[in-house]
């Protein structure tokens, strides 16, 4: 387990090289230049300091509100995908408690199953394999029916309001009372689903991502102009010069803010299948595995668990 951990880190290690490593070379070629052009005796490459701090708490500023924003848009999708767990399993024991028939109750159950997923592959912008993920949930006269739907996941819920009205008329469920409750839960997902969908269709403010850009970029570039002066006066009086520490610590301040920087943006958008994702497809088997288990089965899919890089889809 050990072993594991150190691989998976130091795989999440190499992979932070790849991402920056165009935003390093930049930082180590700039801190160069201005290091070499300062030490050759062009003094003209040091500028005060105060206007570059100025534009980087601007971007700080930005940068927070940015990432805070896209934080609260990736924990929404979370907190959706929780409450889709949870009307799941109400609905499952309202359906075993509210009808008679077992076979409509394992229908009702199955095509719910189809509808958590198609509902997860239309997040994502996925293409729906009806033979790898709806198969063992839908019949194919269904799907046939459905796949030329501008909405799958609305189809189905659609459908689902349809069999529940077909099984109080054929008394296989007993009261419009229980009725209502089933609908409420409809209620619920079409609730969820729409949340889900706003958040897939409001993409981020774009030109928050350009100002940002632009800052960054102007404040890193300036960065070792303001502070190789004061790295030559640090020098006064010591028998070495303090000059070359521009290089490390440009490339640890670029580094930190670019890191912050791609952090906000791979959290604005929760359900591009990305690192940073949120776990449609682990949530979709939880979900699959406690109702499967609910109505009495014994054959059920193994939990997803997280890859060697922590990664959970």
């Amino acid at each position: 387990m050990v072993v594991k951990l150190r691989k998976g880190l130091l795989s999440n290690v190499w992979i932070n090289i790849i991402i920056f490593h165009k935003e390093l070379i930049y930082f180590l070629l700039l801190s160069l230049a201005v290091y070499s052009l300062y030490v050759l005796g062009h003094k003209w490459v040091d500028i005060p300091v105060l206007p570059v701090a100025m534009l980087g708490t601007a971007l700080s500023i930005l940068l927070g509100f940015r990432n805070g924003s896209a934080y609260d848009r990736w924990w929404e999708a979370r907190k959706i995908w929780g409450g889709i767990i949870n009307i799941s399993r109400t609905f499952t024991t309202q359906i075993k408690s509210y009808v008679d028939d077992t076979q409509q109750v394992k229908n009702l159950v199955y095509r719910h199953l189809a509808y958590i997923n198609t509902l997860r592959l239309a997040l994502r912008g996925q293409n729906i394999d009806y033979h790898k993920e709806l198969s063992a949930f839908i019949p194919i006269v269904e799907w046939e029916n459905l796949q030329s739907m501008a909405n799958i996941s609305t189809q189905i819920l659609n459908l689902q309001a349809s069999e529940i009205k077909a099984n109080v008329k054929n008394g296989h469920i007993d009261s419009e009372f229980k009725q209502y409750e089933l609908m409420g839960s409809i209620k619920e997902l079409f609730d969820l689903q729409g949340r889900a969908e706003r958040i897939k269709k409001t993409p981020f403010p774009k030109y928050y991502e350009l100002y940002i850009n632009v800052f960054f970029f102007a404040f890193i570039t300036l960065f070792p102009f303001s502070i190789v002066g004061n790295l030559d006066k640090m020098s006064q009086g010591l028998d070495y010069s303090m000059t070359w520490l521009i290089v490390p610590i440009t490339l640890l301040v670029g580094f930190v803010f670019a890191a912050i920087d791609k952090s906000g943006s791979a959290t604005e958008d929760p359900f591009e299948n990305q690192m940073s994702d949120t776990p449609m497809t682990s949530i979709c088997i939880t979900i699959e595995r406690d109702l499967r288990q609910m109505l009495g089965e014994k054959e059920i899919p193994a939990a997803l668990v997280p890859d060697e890089n922590g990664i959970l889809m």
